[in-house]
């Protein structure tokens, strides 16, 4: 038996001689049919990752908040006030009442952040939503856990800069706006 004969026998593999080069190479058991389909494949599958990736790379660009509505900020409420407290992956803000009469509120906000000298109003996604329900926060009373940002919660990424949380309180004869204001730090 030749050399090649035994080879080929072993390995199951067919084994070509190349006529210019005198050298040995291995086929795949496989028709050249199904060569071309695996590589295909594997072509649509490199291809799509590419698109994958340059279309988070697009989605991460920078947002044109010019476009943005303006928001307008009133005075801030005295007594009653927004303390804001980081979170892992959200924003705490926690609203307190230090005056002498019961609050009335919903869960209604609004976010926006300082763009070239304007208070933009941060675009809600279109799957939030927002019940305005009627809740009491009596004299000396924190309200926790009802206004917890997270990014999903609107149509653009949180980057460094200055924002504001407003919402409006009923006090028993006047509609008041009461807005906390915080900065976000770029991230280590």
């Amino acid at each position: 038996m030749t050399h090649k004969k035994a080879r080929q026998a072993r390995s199951g593999h067919r084994v070509h001689v190349s006529e210019s080069a005198h050298s040995l190479e291995a086929g795949s058991s496989f028709p050249t049919h199904k060569k071309n389909a695996r590589r295909q494949i594997v072509l649509v599958f490199v291809s799509m990752i590419g698109v994958m990736i340059i279309g988070m790379a697009l989605g991460a660009r920078r947002i044109d908040m010019s476009e943005w509505a303006e928001f307008e900020f009133t005075e801030n409420a005295e007594d009653i006030f927004f303390e804001i407290e980081p979170g892992e992956n959200e924003i705490h803000a926690i609203l307190i009442n230090d005056g002498d009469v019961e609050i009335m509120f919903g869960y209604d906000f609004r976010l926006a952040k300082l763009s070239g000298g304007a208070w933009r109003v941060f675009p809600f996604a279109d799957v939030f939503a927002v019940n305005d329900l009627g809740l009491v926060l009596p004299p000396g009373y924190r309200a926790e856990n009802l206004f917890v940002l997270r990014e999903s919660m609107f149509t653009a990424r949180f980057t460094p800069g200055t924002y504001r949380i407003a919402t409006t309180v009923w006090d028993g004869e006047n509609s008041l706006q009461v807005w906390g204001e915080f900065e976000l730090l770029p991230r280590d």
